[in-house]
Formats: C-alpha cells, sequence, structure tokens
C-alpha cells in the first residue's frame, strides 16, 4: 500500500508539472505577442517624435505602459511557477489596453 501511495504521490506531481509548463509556454508566447505590439507602437511614437508630432513626454507614456505590462508578465510568471496561478494562462494584452 505504502508504494502505491507514493506512485499517486509521484503522477500528481508530474501532472502539476506538466500543467506549470502549459501554462509558463501560453504566457511566454502571450509576452511575445505583446512585445511585438509594444515594440511596435513605441516604434510609431518615437518616429512621430522625431518629425514633432508628437512630444517626449507622449513617448514617455507609451514606455511606460510597456514597463508596467512587463511588470505584470514577471509577477505572472512567478505565480505560475510557484503554482499560485496553475491553469491561469490568460494573457495580460487580453484587456486591450496593450499593444
Amino acid at each position: 500500500m505504502d508504494v502505491a501511495w507514493q506512485e499517486w504521490q509521484i503522477a500528481v506531481n508530474a501532472s502539476t508539472a506538466v500543467d506549470r509548463i502549459l501554462a509558463l509556454d501560453a504566457q511566454v508566447m502571450c509576452a511575445r505577442e505583446a512585445t511585438n505590439g509594444l515594440r511596435g507602437s513605441t516604434d510609431a511614437m518615437l518616429e512621430a517624435v522625431n518629425v514633432h508630432e508628437e512630444t517626449v513626454l507622449e513617448l514617455a507614456a507609451v514606455e511606460s505602459k510597456g514597463l508596467r505590462f512587463y511588470f505584470g508578465v514577471a509577477v505572472g510568471f512567478v505565480a505560475v511557477a510557484t503554482g499560485a496561478a496553475v491553469g491561469e494562462t490568460a494573457c495580460a494584452a487580453d484587456d486591450g489596453e496593450v499593444a
């Protein structure tokens, strides 16, 4: 009976590890997509600043938004890696505020 219990615990731990890996993979894909969008927004804003259509302050706001996004991604990675958010793979960019 003791061996069966140990095997069950190993199986549950392996399943949890797979869930975490899948969640992290989903977050990485989402972060890559959002990064491309943020990079495009920042590049477009920088070009607008260069031709005096936008101000440096507006550029800083766009860059700040990107930094807040990356902080949120880092927090999400830590939560998934520690098991706090297993199964939650929603993209932070899905709120419509990024990119």
